[in-house]
């Protein structure tokens, strides 16, 4: 009978330990999956930043850029332009608005309290833009219910 109890008392032991070794490994998962997140994240951000640099550095390099940039950024500008320059702007405004739409989904998905505001005043140019708030009016049909949401929000305040 001594035997089967000492086995009885090794099994209890065993799965007392058992039982605290998958609390362990809960516990490690949970802390790993954090920094995964916030590595995922900062990767991310690096690389949306990377995307913002390039866009601008091209700006900044090209005249013929930048006065299309200004065209579409301008407070006073005019709706009215060449074929050729609406449509140019049309696709500077696209690759902005683009790259702005998937870097505020990631803040969101990451549930980075500030996106919402830093996306505010990013956006904020649109706003305050004649040609941006009609060339948002005309594309944002390809945007996703969220993000044109927050765009038109912004325009209404």
């Amino acid at each position: 009978m001594e035997g089967s109890n000492l086995v009885q008392t090794l099994g209890s032991v065993g799965e007392f330990i058992g039982g605290i070794l998958v609390i362990v490994t809960l516990v490690y998962l949970a802390i790993q999956t954090r920094q995964n997140a916030k590595v995922g994240y900062w990767q991310m951000y690096t690389t949306s930043t990377g995307h913002y640099m390039q866009f601008f550095t091209e700006l900044a390099k090209d005249p013929e850029l930048q006065r299309l940039w200004d065209l579409i950024s301008t407070r006073n500008g005019s709706v009215e332009m060449s074929k050729e320059d609406r449509s140019r702007c049309y696709s500077l405004f696209l690759a902005f608005t683009i790259e702005a739409e998937s870097d505020f989904f990631m803040n969101t998905m990451f549930r980075q309290k500030s996106a919402h505001d830093r996306w505010g005043e990013n956006l904020r140019w649109i706003v305050e833009s004649p040609v941006a708030t009609h060339m948002w009016d005309s594309t944002k049909g390809g945007r996703t219910a969220e993000f044109r949401r927050f765009v038109d929000i912004l325009i209404e305040s």
